[in-house]
């Protein structure tokens, strides 16, 4: 503020639009909170120098899992792939349980311009019309995406369970896949209810785990969790066990 006899004055730092343009209450609040939406330039950088495929180097000792059949299941407008999913059940009864994780760790080198920018924003931002990533796209949607038919590194918690849902065995590792399908939400849960995905290993995989999700909330509901019905909007009603 000037003196007493002087208007204040002000500069505009950024024009990001008419209020009344579509997404804007997204954006002020974005704004309001001073959400980063842009990358340094050094992180910019370090994204382009990033390889674009897995090779034969970054798989050594690495647990090789590519011929296992597994799945991503997202939203619809996904558009970055964290995890993946697989799993089969052997002659005795016991699920032999995959959950892959994109394994960031192997191209984001800790206190380098990258893992800077990732940590002012902790975590990808989704909200009602756009997703704001943690990382440069070429990694988000790249390299560190779970992408259907190409390879990908992993951290991959292996896990074995009875019958009766006990974990009895697991071990953690460093891996690689090759997820085979594509899932949505939206997809699975009419598959579930009408049977509308015609190819068989992924029917025998959602089935599999429905077969296993039934297990697991049972003994759930055993130790006294409660079980809400919502309705979700955009999708039928759901059950939420908490």
């Amino acid at each position: 503020w000037p003196l007493s006899d002087k208007l204040p004055t002000g500069r505009v730092l950024r024009v990001i639009g008419h209020d009344t343009e579509p997404g804007m209450d997204i954006t002020m609040i974005v704004m309001a909170h001073s959400w980063p939406q842009d990358f340094t330039e050094e992180a910019l950088a370090a994204s382009e120098k990033t390889a674009s495929a897995v090779t034969d180097e970054d798989t050594n000792e690495r647990l090789d899992l590519r011929n296992e059949f597994t799945v991503t299941i997202d939203g619809l407008d996904a558009k970055d792939f964290d995890d993946a999913l697989s799993l089969t059940i052997d002659d005795c009864g016991h699920f032999q349980l995959g959950v892959h994780i994109a394994d960031v760790s192997h191209y984001v080198p800790p206190d380098s311009p990258l893992d800077k920018d990732a940590r002012i924003r902790t975590t990808s931002m989704y909200l009602p019309d756009r997703v704001i990533p943690m990382l440069p796209p070429k990694l988000s949607n790249g390299i560190c995406s779970l992408k259907p038919r190409v390879d990908r590194l992993a951290l991959s918690v292996i896990m074995e369970l009875d019958p009766d849902g006990n974990i009895v065995n697991f071990k953690v590792t460093p891996s690689v896949i090759q997820s085979d399908s594509r899932l949505t939400y939206e997809e699975v849960d009419r598959h579930m209810s009408k049977g509308l995905i015609k190819d068989v290993q992924v029917d025998r995989l959602l089935r599999s785990l429905q077969t296993l999700c039934e297990i697991l909330g049972k003994r759930r509901l055993a130790r006294g969790s409660l079980n809400f019905e919502t309705i979700e909007i955009g999708r039928a009603s759901c059950r939420e066990r908490v």
